[in-house]
């Protein structure tokens, strides 16, 4: 629900919402359809998710959408994803500022963090997503579950990691293979439209697994681990 003294600006798909003291429109951040749509596809796939969270040591800037994923209801040893959408228009010369929001939300307790960038915007990390000019939701979340699919399958409590795949599986429609730049994707989702499954869940553990240790997707530092942070624990209840 709306706050009474909140202003709603549109600008095309971009749907900023104002209240008093504070104007997204200065600030370039809000909520557009696009990005609550993907939304609600990947929360009814990978399940807890929050939409628009305030950061806690920012309350003036937003996480676009978290995922505690765990098939437990206490959440115990969630993996905390953080997922990003990042439009051509608004964030064409906001790299640097991506970036800084990128470590805040990691310094915050998540574990992963995942930009969804519009192209032609440059990927900041491995575990981005590349998506054509004007996505649909479909497209987009599609993309984001292959991907975590092959990137993050090991660390995916098991009951995600088999939603995931029931989910790309259950697709009505095939992606244009020009729109999936990830090579691994494409392997993935080809193996799945062909056999309804993928070779990454024979390898999955049986049991649930935990977050493990914070990892740098910089490429060129994908497979060396990075240490949490003294701060995390204590702000992990705060998404």
């Amino acid at each position: 629900m709306r706050h009474p003294g909140s202003t709603v600006l549109r600008r095309g798909r971009y749907t900023a919402i104002c209240s008093e003291g504070f104007c997204r429109g200065d600030t370039a951040d809000g909520t557009s359809g696009l990005e609550r749509g993907i939304f609600d596809i990947l929360d009814f796939v990978l399940g807890n998710g929050s939409h628009d969270v305030p950061l806690p040591m920012d309350l003036r800037r937003r996480a676009d959408m978290i995922f505690r994923l765990s098939s437990e209801p206490q959440l115990r040893d969630a993996l905390i994803l953080a997922v990003e959408y990042d439009g051509h228009y608004w964030h064409k010369d906001r790299l640097e500022t991506d970036l800084r929001k990128t470590a805040c939300l990691r310094d915050m307790g998540a574990h992963a963090v995942l930009r969804i960038r519009e192209e032609p915007l440059d990927l900041t990390s491995a575990l981005d997503v590349s998506v054509p000019r004007n996505p649909t939701p479909q497209l987009c979340a599609q993309l984001v579950l292959a991907h975590l699919m092959h990137t993050l399958a090991m660390r995916l409590d098991t009951e995600v990691a088999v939603r995931i795949e029931h989910a790309l599986a259950a697709a009505s429609s095939t992606l244009d293979k020009t729109a999936i730049h990830c090579r691994d994707c494409r392997r993935l989702l080809r193996q799945i439209q062909r056999d309804g499954r993928s070779c990454v869940l024979e390898a999955h553990p049986a049991r649930p697994r935990g977050p493990g240790p914070k990892v740098c997707m910089e490429p060129e530092h994908k497979q060396h681990p990075r240490q949490p942070r003294g701060c995390c624990v204590n702000h992990l209840r705060q998404f």
